[in-house]
């Protein structure tokens, strides 16, 4: 259905019968960080702000986090942390299985 309207992503709806069946699929965007970089320093350069075109995040993995000398761990406000089940919570998708009772 998706590909016969010229689609891979996104909502496409048809009706079977009495109903009408809405299925969604989410587009998901992925950048190559070299390449992006180099883009935001060439707006630079040409005098924008490439924060009007790309939103900046750092991120620091923990186990880089921990072999930081001390003074540079001082920074640790700057720093949040939360079990990864709460990822879940915030958008992410939750694994659940069910079975039936009497099955366990």
């Amino acid at each position: 259905m998706r590909g016969a309207s010229g689609k891979d992503t996104g909502t496409v709806r048809f009706d079977e019968g009495d109903f009408t069946i809405v299925a969604g699929l989410p587009k998901r965007v992925d950048w190559d960080q070299d390449r992006l970089a180099a883009t935001v320093q060439r707006i630079r350069f040409a005098g924008d702000d490439p924060a009007e075109y790309v939103e900046i995040s750092f991120r620091v993995p923990e186990r880089n986090y921990v072999a930081w000398p001390d003074p540079y761990q001082a920074l640790a406000p700057a720093r949040g942390a939360w079990p990864a089940c709460a990822d879940s919570l915030a958008g992410a998708p939750i694994h659940l299985d069910i079975e039936k009772l009497g099955s366990l």
